[in-house]
């Protein structure tokens, strides 16, 4: 019965919770424009993006002597994926 409920919930909001195609290229123009973004953001917005492109967190590797991240961004992933097709 609950379940039931919940999916009654659910049908209502199915036309707005798939809009992801009408959102891959407002993406991809704020990927491009993530180091503006960065330097001019206050600390409060630059944890928030931080948090949003490294939800898992950053950590410090004494082997690499460097930065590092459990999970990739899939927005970065993606043009990683381009940018690494076009240097070929």
């Amino acid at each position: 019965m609950r379940k039931k409920k919940e999916e009654l919930e659910l049908s209502k909001y199915d036309n707005e919770l798939s809009n992801l195609e009408n959102k891959i290229s407002d993406v991809l123009l704020m990927c491009c424009h993530l180091g503006t973004m960065w330097k001019q953001a206050d600390l409060l917005t630059a944890q928030k993006l931080q948090n949003l492109l490294f939800p898992n967190g950053i950590y410090w590797d004494k082997e690499i002597d460097g930065y590092r991240t459990i999970t990739e961004n899939a927005g970065l992933a993606v043009i990683r994926r381009i940018t690494e097709s076009y240097k070929r």
